[in-house]
Order: C-alpha cells, then structure tokens, then sequence
C-alpha cells in the first residue's frame, strides 16, 4: 500500500510533531508500506546538530520561514496567523507539489498530518479532485483547542466552516485521544463521529537502546523536567510546591535536586535564581532531542507540567517518551483528561496544578523514601510500541 502523505513538520526539522510522523513512516514502512511525503523545504542556512534521519521518499516544497511569517502577521493584525494558520502561504507549493506526485504514481490513500490544519486543506483539495481515499490525523484540536484564541468572530466562523468540509470529506479521522474524538466530535452528527478513530503517539526503542544506560547515583535524587514552557504552561506551581517543601526541610537540597531542559521565559529563570529555592533548581537551557533522552535514562523520577484547567484532551509526546524509560513519572495535570488517566491507569503520581500542599508532601517523601514507593506498571508502554502503533495504523486504513 503506497500513500501520499501532506506533513509540513518532518525532520530533519526537530519537534514533537515532526519526530512522530517520521516514526510512524519508519515502522510502517517496516510492514510493507510505502511513503512519499511532501514536506517544506529547507533552507541552506539551516544548519542541525544530532540530524534525524528521515524515512520516506521525501518531496519538499517551498516555504517562507515560519518565525518571521508568523511576526509579519501579528503586525498586521486581523488575526491572519488564524486562518487558518500561518502556515497556509505553504499551500499552493505544497498543493503544486502534491499533483505532480499524483499525476506521476499511483497512490492507494492521501494521508495529512497537522498541525499546521492548512495539511487538511490541501487533503480536502486533492480529495476533491482526485478522489482517492482520505485520512486527516490531528495531533491537537481544531477549532475546539483551549489554548487557540481568535481575535474576530468570523475567524473562528471560518474556522469551523473548514474543519466541517475536512470532517464531511475525509474517508477517516485520527485523534491522538479518545478524549480529543468526544471534544472534537460531539458537535458533529452520529455519521461523522463514525469516522473517527484513536491512534496515541509511540517512543522509538531503537534510540532507547543506543544510550550508555547510565543511572542516577541515589541521593540526592534527581528530579528532571524535558520541555519547552509556553503559554499557560508554567512551572510556578511546582516551583511553589518546592518552597512549601523546603520550609519544612531546610536542607533539602541533600536529599533531592531539580533539572529543568528546554526554553523557559526568563521571568521564571529570574525567580529561580532570586529565590530560596535557586539551592535545589538547575535551569540547563534548551538540548537536543538525543540529549534529552539521556537526561530520561538518567533521571530517579520525570516530570510533566500541563496548563490548568477543567479538562486536559491533549496527549503529549512527551508522556509516552517518559513511559518509555520505565521511571517514575510525577505529572501536573488537571484531574479530568487524557494525561491523567493514562498515568493514574499505569501507577504514576497525578497532581492538580495548584494543589501545592500535596505537590509539597510527595517532593518531601521522595527526599526521605526515595521512589520505591511509587507502585507503576512498566508494561504501560507496550501500547506505545511504534511496531504496534503501526499496526494500529495499517488496521484503521485496511476497515
């Protein structure tokens, strides 16, 4: 089975997105499927350290770069970076590039990837034309994200109207959870919530295997956070819930220490280093997707941090890479949702956001009871097997 895929995030650009849809293309390819891929191009000036390879015949058409479109945009306003993302000035080179590719071979199935939703939009046009069955995999949300705000009324109406004719015309739809399917899902018809399907992210065993396997020496214990802060994901509740800890133990830089890797605004690296808690905290900055597996297998114990609120439908990557290396996992998250379930199912400690009190006590039991403690299956991952993603994958098609 040959599809035609519409991914703009692929490596050797870097990113969660990005590395997922290369691991999906890299084990399904392992069971007989075959991948061409238009992606954006890569300027010259570009340069990648740690490059991942990617799998796939690779098809690459012309892209403006994204920081300086998306700055562009704000400036002018009218929320244009909405519609329905700044990406869209890639969809006629990735529409031109998608027809040569299907007026030269046969393809079985298109299949697009967001973010960005301008994928779907070039799927909808060549479903229009060529007719060929149509997938569309949303790894967020849609118009139903809390975190996207439209400026303008008639943006979102626009919105809507798009992800609607995406969800009437695909043939399927995959959502990373089943949570994401009943948000995204429920203001639609019975006939289009039919369509859709649940495909979670996978880890990459292969890299697992290549590192040194080296452990956390005990106490202190190391505490690790891999990860970019940004909107309303913020890392001052667990800052909150170290100081109420180390008030009550007073040196507890002893017995247990912080890493946080990735880019963090600098208000929060301000109040680390003009804090009490500066003596248990290392801010290390951004690191590769290779260094950052290294921090996973050495770590006692991983940290994930989620926006508050009611309800979490989103599945990060990032959940499933820690799974992987069988630790301990302490997550932020709201009490209603997909990163809450998942966990508390394998045995992991879940928190909500602003309970510090109880954040608080669990950092002082790690200091004084280590992690033994922490009773969690580490067979959870087996689901996430990129081999049994895959074949989840090839089922959805085959239905």
């Amino acid at each position: 089975m040959k599809l035609l895929t519409i991914a703009y995030n692929y490596p050797p650009i870097r990113g969660p997105e990005a590395i997922q849809a290369n691991r999906l293309v890299k084990y399904a390819m392992e069971q007989n499927m075959e991948f061409d891929i238009v992606t954006r191009y890569i300027g010259h000036g570009y340069k990648f350290r740690n490059r991942i390879k990617e799998y796939g015949n690779i098809y690459r058409a012309f892209s403006l770069d994204n920081f300086y479109v998306k700055g562009a945009m704000r400036v002018i306003g009218h929320d244009l970076e909405r519609l329905p993302d700044a990406e869209v000035l890639w969809y006629h080179f990735a529409l031109k590039k998608a027809k040569i590719c299907l007026q030269n071979n046969y393809y079985d199935v298109i299949y697009t990837r967001s973010v960005p939703f301008t994928s779907h939009l070039i799927g909808l046009k060549l479903k229009q034309e060529f007719k060929l069955p149509w997938i569309a995999h949303f790894s967020d949300p849609w118009t139903d994200n809390p975190y996207v705000q439209y400026q303008k009324d008639k943006t979102r109406s626009k919105n809507l109207e798009w992800e609607k004719k995406v969800m009437e015309q695909a043939d399927k739809l995959i959502f990373t959870s089943r949570e994401t399917v009943e948000l995204v899902m429920g203001k639609y018809d019975e006939s289009l919530f039919k369509k859709a399907y649940v495909l979670p992210h996978s880890y990459d065993p292969e890299s697992i295997k290549d590192l040194n396997h080296t452990k956390s020496e005990g106490i202190p214990y190391r505490i690790s956070y891999i990860g970019n802060f940004y909107g309303k994901r913020s890392p001052k509740d667990l800052f909150k819930a170290i100081g109420i800890a180390q008030d009550q133990k007073p040196d507890l830089e002893r017995y247990i220490n912080f890493h946080f890797f990735g880019s963090m605004p600098g208000r929060y690296v301000s109040e680390i280093n003009n804090t009490q808690i500066q003596k248990l905290i290392k801010y290390h900055g951004e690191v590769s997707y290779q260094e950052s597996q290294k921090e996973m297998e050495l770590a006692d114990v991983l940290v994930n941090i989620d926006a508050p609120g009611e309800l979490n439908v989103f599945l990060p990557s990032k959940i499933i890479e820690y799974l992987a290396f069988d630790k301990p996992i302490l997550s932020l998250t709201p009490d209603k949702g997909t990163v809450n379930r998942i966990l508390k199912e394998a045995g992991h400690l879940c928190v909500q956001n602003q309970d510090h009190e109880q954040l608080g006590q669990i950092i002082l039991k790690i200091a004084k009871e280590g992690t033994g403690w922490i009773d969690y299956d580490p067979y959870a991952k087996k689901n996430y097997h990129p081999l049994a993603v895959a074949g989840q994958f090839m089922r959805i098609i085959a239905e």
